[in-house]
């Protein structure tokens, strides 16, 4: 076992804040063994269920390209994805364009959080307004695939 290596577990701090109770502790003691005599840094921070890379997968496999295909087909555009995604959390989601000057110049980001700074309950609220957003104009936009890996071809009626 390296024992410059770095790892992770979950666990609680005690009630007097003195001690760390990792969960498992018993089975990763082959792990801890080897260094729990030396000198560690600690970084605590609180544990949130971050969105999957099958939900990275949705919003920008499934999600927007759909919305795209659905705009040319209906309005004659076919807008970037980068474009439609910013237009996804500024006139859906609420995020807004801020302008910062950095070295004399105007520099623009969107404020809020990237969907990818999301935990799943904020992901998927963020998701259930672009959808709603959507159905209210007439488009469908697929559920995703309970167990898939969400990838586009999951959503494909004609598989080959």
């Amino acid at each position: 076992m390296p024992t410059d290596y770095e790892y992770t577990f979950s666990g609680k701090l005690t009630e007097d804040c003195k001690s760390l109770v990792i969960d498992f502790a018993t089975t990763v003691i082959r792990i801890l063994y080897p260094i729990k005599d030396d000198e560690l840094e600690i970084t605590i921070k609180k544990f949130r269920r971050n969105r999957t890379s099958a939900q990275n997968r949705y919003i920008h496999g499934v999600v927007v390209p759909t919305v795209q295909a659905w705009m040319k087909e209906n309005e004659g555009t076919y807008p970037a994805h980068d474009a439609l995604y910013a237009h996804f959390r500024t006139n859906i989601i609420g995020d807004e364009v801020v302008m910062e000057e950095i070295d004399g110049n105007p520099t623009f980001y969107l404020s809020g959080k990237r969907f990818s700074q999301c935990n799943t309950v904020e992901f998927a609220e963020r998701v259930d307004k672009i959808i709603l957003h959507y159905a209210e104009r007439g488009l469908e936009i697929p559920l995703p695939v309970p167990g898939s890996n969400n990838i586009t071809t999951d959503f494909t009626k004609n598989n080959l």
